[in-house]
């Protein structure tokens, strides 16, 4: 019976994405979050909290990625919306824009240069990638948020085609990395009020 057990503890078990997201999200990720309002550690928040992010709900309240992952756990599982606020809070992770309170005192002008500088180098970006538009980032809000795009024609003569159609399909921030392509809906249909990423003309 213990050979049995040990080698089941011991064994490897892959899940599904799908699955696997179910399982942090259900179990793991409510039990960590249950642990962190412990009262020892209701006062490391910035060891472990990831910077505010700029965008906002349709009702203009802040969104914040780790309780809204909960929330749609809570609520029903949609993989799109599991994918987007899982970026989100991975990009709000990653940026680099300073804080409010980094922005007083001694170091504050090394500080003050950091989002200057990330939109100068995402305009450099853009003409070298050949971006289509460049907007604020809706996680660290500086304007390096780069949208990229497509063109197909229909018709025998590529050079006299009878339709030709433009269409958006990735955003990639070259500030604090957020990154989705148009495999997810427009961010208003997750509940986040931001103009639409994905069009398609004629």
């Amino acid at each position: 019976m213990q050979t049995h057990l040990r080698a089941a503890l011991s064994s490897t078990i892959i899940l599904r994405y799908s699955s696997f997201d179910t399982f942090i999200g259900q179990y793991v990720l409510p039990f960590i979050y249950n642990v962190l309002l412990l009262p020892l550690y209701t006062n490391k928040e910035h060891l472990w909290r990831h910077k505010a992010v700029v965008c906002k709900d349709t009702n203009g309240d802040i969104i914040h990625p780790i309780s809204s992952i909960l929330t749609i756990f809570q609520t029903g599982f949609d993989l799109g919306s599991i994918a987007l606020f899982k970026e989100i809070g991975r990009a709000a992770y990653q940026n680099p824009i300073p804080q409010e309170w980094q922005l007083r005192g001694f170091g504050s002008t090394l500080y003050r240069n950091i989002q200057p500088r990330a939109e100068k180098h995402a305009e450099a970006v853009a003409l070298e990638h050949d971006a289509w538009e460049v907007r604020n980032c809706p996680v660290c809000g500086a304007k390096t948020l780069l949208v990229y795009g497509e063109t197909e024609t229909e018709g025998e003569d590529p050079l006299a085609p009878e339709k030709i159609w433009h269409f958006t399909t990735t955003v990639e921030c070259t500030c604090c990395s957020f990154s989705i392509d148009h495999g997810l809906k427009n961010l208003q249909e997750y509940g986040i009020a931001e103009d639409d990423y994905w069009w398609v003309k004629e």
